[in-house]
């Protein structure tokens, strides 16, 4: 009994070593979970229990690694967060969880894990985990405000330029196409009247129209073909005569 007192004193003294409220991890709860999870960045969540001996000793380690990656020297796609699985236990359940504590990798956008970390409890294991599930951080390159503002002006003002560019040479093009067929039908309509204003000793002292012009060629070429057609008839005839006679 005396060996299972000492236990107990042992295991209390360690539940009381760390102090969870002064935490400066993401606590999340049941209320709140969605708005962490999904989430655009590598999420990382503790599942612990406060009772928990392996959870306490944990838990200066886990500060160490949010801190780390608050920090300006590493990447910024990475969330660490923290949670009580006893006490919301939807969560636990939500991720199969059987044990404390139980540290999670949730990938960007996601609210699945099949991930759970099985290595040594260690600062620098936990970050070559964190660094070799989640892959290379994609960064962005960006340009300061000033310079950014500054190329984007320029950008619009060439493009501004170059659509009124485009549009005059357009315009160009298009006017010389116009005046083109505005001369070529020019001088067909001074064609065409010419031939229907053609003084004749059919027509003297009147005018045709286009469309009378067009109805006198068809009937001259008509008349052309059955003339030959009856000239050809017409020796044919004159063979078989001869060939009777």
């Amino acid at each position: 009994s005396t060996q299972v007192g000492a236990l107990v004193l042992v295991l209390l003294g360690l539940c009381s070593a760390f102090d969870f409220d002064s935490s400066k991890v993401q606590s999340i709860t049941s209320s709140n979970f969605a708005e962490f999870v999904p989430n655009s960045k590598h999420v990382i969540l503790e599942i612990f229990s406060r009772g928990c001996p392996h959870c306490v000793r944990l838990a200066p380690t886990y500060e160490e690694l949010d801190a780390h990656f608050k920090g300006p020297n590493t990447r910024n796609d990475v969330l660490i967060l923290k949670v009580e699985g006893n006490v919301h236990r939807d969560i636990t359940s939500k991720y199969g969880v059987r044990g404390f504590p139980t540290v999670l990798y949730i990938k960007p956008n996601s609210e699945d894990s099949n991930t759970q970390y099985r290595g040594d409890r260690t600062l620098d294991d936990l970050i070559k985990w964190i660094e070799t599930t989640a892959g290379p951080e994609i960064v962005e390159e960006k340009l300061e405000n000033d310079e950014g503002d500054n190329n984007l002006s320029e950008l619009k003002e060439g493009i501004r330029c170059l659509e009124s560019q485009v549009a005059i040479e357009t315009f160009e093009k298009l006017t010389t196409e116009i005046s083109k067929l505005k001369e070529s039908n020019t001088l067909m309509a001074q064609r065409l009247e010419k031939v229907a204003t053609m003084r004749t000793p059919y027509n003297r002292g009147r005018s045709f129209s286009f469309g009378s012009v067009l109805l006198f060629g068809i009937g001259l070429v008509f008349g052309g073909i059955m003339g030959y057609l009856f000239c050809k008839y017409k020796k044919k005839a004159n063979r078989r005569t001869v060939v009777q006679i």
